[in-house]
């Protein structure tokens, strides 16, 4: 089952461009919701698509999927939590991050490991905690 989504609750990009619906694609493909919203003053896009094995998300403020992020959770044995960039600079450390607040918000409600893709105009520390809070309002599995 896919995650609900919240819709942007402070209104800025209300007026910078006309509201679009949560949008869920059809067609062939897996099941998939999308979100946009700004987040530091910054457009960004939530991009949610269940496999069967694993959900791919994709966090993105420049319109591409940038570097690639798995994580997952043991939840059932040991509650160890593993994070590793796939592809992309693996100095980012703020992506691993990112990752790792994520999985934990996820990891309360599936016990699927997620593939995330992450592009975003600031990595830093600061700027990847603004947005692991944004997506832990917006986003309920």
């Amino acid at each position: 089952q896919l995650p609900s989504i919240a819709s942007d609750s402070s209104g800025l990009f209300q007026r910078q461009q006309k509201r679009k619906k949560m949008q869920v694609p059809k067609g062939p493909g897996p099941p998939t919701k999308t979100v946009k919203f700004l987040c530091g003053g910054e457009e960004t896009e939530i991009v949610v698509s269940e496999f069967s094995d694993r959900f791919f998300i994709l966090i993105t403020q420049l319109g591409k999927i940038g570097s690639l992020v798995e994580a997952s959770c043991d939840c059932l044995t040991n509650g160890v939590f593993s994070v590793r960039t796939v592809l992309g600079d693996r100095k980012k450390e703020g992506l691993q991050l990112l990752g790792r607040v994520l999985i934990e918000h996820i990891a309360q409600s599936t016990s699927k490991p997620v593939l995330f893709g992450f592009s975003l105009k600031d990595s830093s520390p600061n700027a990847v905690m603004g947005v692991a809070e944004d997506f832990r309002n917006r986003i309920q599995f």
